[in-house]
């Protein structure tokens, strides 16, 4: 064809900007994923009356015509090249994908009672699974609240040190995850290890929430407030199987007395001394959808 609409190139770049922008991560640590429900695409956006995409002639768009026609078509080979490849990887990748509605939990077998109390005869399994369920959502609410102490409360240094971090710039953003009305589905036991006194178990863990941004006006920016997600996780808790005492402050390091959880007298961190007790290592989002 000697001619092409340059029309056709502007809708297989706004299909590539869709398919870059259509995910946003959300959920405390960024670990879960929702498309852009609160509108990154606003009417200042430089698709404009005055871009550099000029009118000329009749008809309905511009012509190109000539060796230029070669060059349009390379152009629009690249661009469904690169949107292939984005749409391939983001399916392989799961975890931000709305469109995927099939539940992930048939994966992961569930131990049982025997099997788990082989490896730590010490672990209630329907006890374990309602602290799992309490430490995600306790974590969600820390979260959402900036609560810094509550953090530290149920994660490790690890983790909370990588999520005071992100809260710190969505502090600074002026910007607030709200997370609420979370509602277990399913959870599964699927691992427990004890390594050189560590006991590491894995739980798939299935909620419903919801889960939205918004910023200092309580206006949203990112996701939707009248529809929740369904949301898979595998959740990783950790606890030490030796018996230390804790004798200064995690935090500021002063020394301290003190048998049970507590507020340091120097830095008013909170201090739980307890070597007995799981926190989250790790959450990673698997699957979700939204209901």
């Amino acid at each position: 064809m000697q001619f092409r609409k340059i029309n056709l190139l502007v809708v297989m770049i706004l299909a590539l900007f869709c398919v870059f922008f259509r995910v946003v991560d959300a959920d405390s640590g960024w670990d879960s994923s929702y498309d852009v429900g609160g509108g990154s695409w606003d009417s200042g956006s430089s698709w404009d009356s005055g871009s550099s995409w000029d009118y000329s002639g009749g008809g309905t768009g511009v012509y190109v015509s000539g060796d230029d026609d070669i060059v349009f078509i390379i152009i629009v080979i690249i661009v469904v090249i690169v949107i292939v490849s984005s749409v391939a990887k983001s399916r392989r990748k799961g975890n931000g994908n709305f469109g995927s509605v099939r539940n992930k939990g048939y994966n992961y077998m569930d131990l049982g009672a025997d099997r788990i109390n082989d490896i730590d005869s010490s672990i209630d399994v329907n006890e374990l699974k309602r602290e799992a369920f309490d430490i995600y959502k306790n974590v969600q609410e820390a979260w959402m609240n900036f609560d810094d102490d509550a953090l530290r409360r149920y994660t490790t240094d690890e983790l909370y040190n990588m999520y005071s971090s992100q809260l710190k710039v969505l502090k600074a953003k002026k910007q607030k995850n709200i997370m609420k009305d979370i509602v277990s589905k399913n959870i599964k036991i699927v691992d427990v290890k004890i390594d050189n006194g560590i006991e590491k178990v894995v739980i798939y863990l299935e909620v419903e929430q919801y889960d939205y941004v918004v910023n200092a006006k309580d206006k949203i920016v990112r996701g939707v407030s009248n529809r929740k997600n369904n949301v898979e996780y595998l959740i990783t808790l950790t606890r030490s199987m030796k018996d230390n005492g804790i004798d200064k402050c995690p935090n500021c390091g002063a020394p301290i007395d003190i048998v049970s959880g507590g507020v340091c007298p120097y830095c008013d961190s909170t201090i739980v001394n307890s070597s007995n007790k799981f926190v989250m290592s790790k959450k990673q989002c698997i699957n979700q959808r939204r209901i």
